[in-house]
């Protein structure tokens, strides 16, 4: 596992392909570490094209991993991941980067490539959570989205508020899946590397409110963008990824987003193969 100093600690991170192809950076979400996805990054690297021309990256986002079980809330949100994102690629001296981000991280991502547009060539998200893009301004798709993220988390918070972290990640396992994934029925990996992050979630609900970004502000930004869903997800992702995609003026979305049958949020970890083909066309535009 390579490491680099930055912000004067020690900072791990996986790559993999070659170092002097494009870099492409993946980030992880609730629940999640670096580790997330190194079944992807395998899987794509088996394609000995995409190997030779992508060095890929992949680094836990701060307060994640069991050595950080006690981190503050106040250090831990969508700002401090997009400052963290952009001192990253300062320390490896990147720039014109690729990045795949997942849920939490989408956010962050958007973030950062407001205010380091330099950084990004192309930002493909897989499923945004946060009610923002212009979502807001909508009366009836705010409060559909109030209404599922309600009934999505009530479980979690019965959980944490009773001191329970792993039924609350059983419970965001089953909302997070139409229903279908518990954490046990995950792999040992997958539970593993969730068990190592059971903090995030109560820090997810007490974080600092995300920064808004408008679909004005969307404009601005000069990286191409890619999104999708999945056809079996809950509303709330549905709701934010459509109104990121809405907001994109056509030249900046990426061809082929949009949503994927009969899959749910938890694609990326349950089957890292199919989410490698549904994302490798997208990276390569």
């Amino acid at each position: 596992m390579a490491q680099l100093l930055m912000n004067g600690t020690i900072k791990p991170y996986l790559e993999m392909g070659s170092a002097d192809g494009t870099p492409l950076l993946f980030l992880h979400g609730i629940l999640g570490a670096k580790e997330t996805w190194e079944p992807v990054m395998e899987t794509l690297c088996n394609d000995e094209e995409f190997n030779n021309t992508h060095h890929l990256l992949a680094y836990s986002l701060a307060g994640f991993g069991k050595e950080n079980k006690n981190t503050p809330k106040e250090e831990f949100n969508t700002a401090i991941h997009a400052d963290e994102l952009i001192a990253f690629c300062d320390a490896l001296s990147l720039s014109k980067i690729k990045v795949v981000a997942w849920s939490y991280a989408c956010h962050a991502v958007l973030l950062a490539a407001i205010k380091r547009p330099d950084l990004f060539k192309a930002i493909l998200l897989y499923e945004c959570i946060v009610p923002s893009y212009g979502l807001e301004n909508s009366r009836d798709r705010m409060k559909a989205f109030t209404r599922d993220i309600t009934r999505m988390m009530a479980p979690s918070i019965k959980a944490i508020r009773s001191d329970d972290l792993l039924e609350a990640a059983n419970q965001f396992a089953l909302a997070c899946s139409d229903n279908e994934s518990t954490l046990d029925s995950q792999s040992p990996r997958v539970q593993a590397i969730k068990g190592d992050n059971l903090h995030t979630l109560p820090l997810l609900l007490s974080q600092e409110n995300p920064a808004p970004i408008t679909p004005n502000t969307i404009k601005t930004i000069s990286a191409k963008i890619g999104i999708l869903w999945g056809e079996k997800s809950r509303a709330i992702f549905k709701l934010a990824s459509t109104a990121l995609q809405g907001a994109l003026d056509p030249p900046q979305l990426i061809k082929g987003s949009g949503e994927i049958a009969n899959v749910h949020h938890l694609l990326p970890e349950e089957n890292p193969e199919q989410f490698s083909e549904m994302i490798k066309p997208l990276i390569n535009k």
